[in-house]
């Protein structure tokens, strides 16, 4: 009985201690480096709890961009209820305003949060994120958006530009929503260095018409969702040779999409046949190659292009030109460049798959020949052949003099004074 007497005592005690507690709740705004935060507060026996809600707009948006230097959260005075202020720290929540054209964003210091989470309402208009240097979090290239170490691809804008997009070797894994709604995109190539996908990276991304995925081991998708509302039946999917029957085991997943192993391409593969200015490329047509891509450099560095060609399967020159000539699939491709100068240059040539995706490429040099065309210019031309030399009085010398007056007899019958 002294137990129970004692513990009906204790919870009353307990009861009237939580009852007696001041609170006090409300809402209060307050402006810190440019952003408006709405702080939903509660105050309970002086001490301050809640949450910071950032209320970006249109306004903190300039042509288009936002500098995003949100901290995870802040330090603020709210109300006590007693006609004074008490400060607390309050977590940040935030999501981007919605019509307000946002094109590019730059990651503060101050920004350490998830940037997916912060996202899940995708910005179609995103063209571009850049990062602060030396961020502890996040870096970007090329406006996409990685870990600090470029181990994780987080975010590729939607709104970007380009086609064609390959993944960095450093990256070993793609994010939950990395490509998200990318509809710009119909080509990407995931490097070996891949080994993990995450749920709905590929969601929505149903521009894509190929995805090159160099890893022979197939890659590990973590989730059934990676290609949420995604049409595998109209992408392709290109593997390394040798690999297309673990593709297409179901137990990783990929075994919906058209599999097709990437074809393999060496010198041996190329014939070049130089002359004075120019010269006339050839190669074997490869199966499933949708098409092919001839660059042409004057430099080692590959940065002064000289001629880009395109050609489709069957080797026809795109656009057609006239003077083109129409190969089939079943001989060898071949085009003569011309209106080069005596050097030595340095050439590309891509095999195409669907969607104008770089399936093989092969880089090598071959230099123009002004040899040959001189000497068939020479003999054409028939000049006439020394016979001897002669002093001016008539005899005939045993070799060219060094310097004096001498005569030249050719073996047409023509003489020539030499004076030197």
């Amino acid at each position: 009985m002294k137990k129970i007497f004692f513990s009906v005592i204790f919870c009353l005690m307990m009861g009237a201690q939580v009852q007696s507690q001041e609170t006090h709740q409300g809402h209060w705004n307050t402006f810190i480096d440019g952003i408006e935060y709405q702080i939903e507060y509660q105050v309970v026996d002086n001490y301050a709890m809640g949450t910071a809600i950032a209320q970006i707009g249109c306004w903190n948006i300039y042509n288009g961009h936002l500098d995003l230097d949100i901290p995870m959260d802040i330090q603020c005075p709210v109300p006590n209820g007693n006609g004074g202020f008490l400060m607390g720290w309050f977590p940040v929540v935030f999501v981007f305003p919605k019509d307000c054209n946002i094109t590019s964003i730059k990651i503060g210091y101050n920004y350490n949060r998830s940037f997916s989470h912060d996202t899940q309402m995708i910005l179609e208009d995103l063209t571009s994120i850049e990062v602060v240097e030396g961020h502890e979090k996040y870096s970007s290239k090329d406006g996409v958006l990685y870990n600090s170490d470029k181990t994780s691809l987080i975010r590729y804008p939607a709104g970007k530009t380009g086609e064609n997009f390959v993944i960095p070797e450093t990256v070993t894994m793609i994010g939950r929503r990395a490509f998200e709604s990318c509809t710009n995109l119909t080509s990407i190539t995931i490097p070996e260095s891949v080994t993990n996908i995450v749920n709905d990276a590929f969601w929505y991304c149903n521009s894509l018409t190929s995805i090159i995925n160099l890893n022979p081991i197939p890659v590990n998708i973590l989730s059934l969702s990676v290609f949420s509302n995604f049409n595998k039946a109209i992408c392709w999917l290109y593997v390394p040779a040798g690999s297309k029957e673990a593709y297409q085991n179901p137990a990783y997943e990929w075994q919906d999409f058209n599999i097709i192993e990437l074809p393999e391409i060496s010198e041996n593969d190329v014939t070049i046949t130089s002359s004075e200015n120019g010269a006339l490329i050839e190669w074997q047509p490869y199966e499933n190659a949708e098409g092919y891509r001839l660059i042409i450099y004057s430099n080692e560095a590959h940065s002064d292009t000289v001629y880009v060609l395109e050609f489709s399967a069957t080797g026809e020159l795109i656009p057609k030109q006239a003077k083109s000539s129409i190969q089939t699939a079943n001989t060898n491709i071949s085009h003569t460049i011309n209106n080069l100068s005596s050097s030595t240059y340095y050439y590309t040539l891509e095999i195409l798959g669907v969607g104008n995706a770089v399936l093989a490429s092969l880089s090598s040099t071959f230099a123009t020949d002004i040899t040959v065309d001189i000497v068939e210019k020479c003999r054409a031309a028939s000049l006439p052949e020394i016979v001897g030399y002669y002093n001016i009085l008539g005899a005939k010398l045993p070799k060219e003099p060094a310097s004096g007056i001498y005569i030249i007899l050719y073996d047409n019958g023509s003489a020539e004074n030499v004076v030197k």
